[in-house]
């Protein structure tokens, strides 16, 4: 594998090293309670070639790691567009740019804007339970925490980023709101 990524390395066309997830290897597994995430360790690896300036390669499992790159870091189920974007935080790609810490007693995913994206306990398969750290966004809100529709849901009429349910107790209180990316 070293001599086939040198070899790569050397070309002047991007490399893309395709991998899989293994716990220990390059995934590391945050649970509470019900709650769980999946922290990739390696997404992208850097070769040096004699002669030639260090290449950064990426590593992916998806189609959609190449579609978003940030989601070689990231879940792939965070949706990246809609009214309630998981919004990376800058310089996303350097190790020591926090993406995860325990927010709420529980494993979650940190955006640009230091909310907390945690898989809920009924499981990530549909939506994403998001609380706002963010004041303006909270105001805009009118809640501290939104169930977020999950990239690759296959609810019926349910759109990635957008709001999966508010619960009645909620509703008086939301005003709708949302966000957008910076560049």
């Amino acid at each position: 594998m070293e001599r086939l990524l040198i070899g790569c390395a050397q070309r002047d066309d991007e490399t893309v090293l395709i991998t899989r997830l293994f716990e220990g290897r390059n995934l590391i597994r945050h649970s509470a309670g019900k709650s769980t995430l999946d922290e990739k360790t390696r997404w992208r690896v850097l070769a040096n070639v004699p002669g030639r300036p260090p290449r950064l390669i990426r590593c992916v499992r998806s189609l959609r790691n190449c579609q978003v790159p940030w989601t070689a870091r990231f879940d792939e189920k965070l949706p990246e567009s809609g009214h309630y974007p998981f919004c990376p935080p800058e310089r996303w790609w350097r190790g020591g740019t926090e993406a995860r810490r325990t927010f709420k007693a529980k494993p979650a995913w940190i955006d640009r804007y230091g909310n907390g994206w945690i898989q809920p306990a009924t499981g990530g398969e549909y939506h994403w339970d998001v609380f706002l750290e963010d004041i303006h966004l909270r105001d805009g809100v009118g809640l501290n925490q939104i169930n977020v529709v999950a990239w690759g849901t296959t609810e019926k009429e349910k759109t990635p980023g957008e709001i999966h349910h508010v619960p009645k107790e909620k509703k008086p209180h939301f005003r709708g709101g949302g966000w957008t990316c910076p560049g």
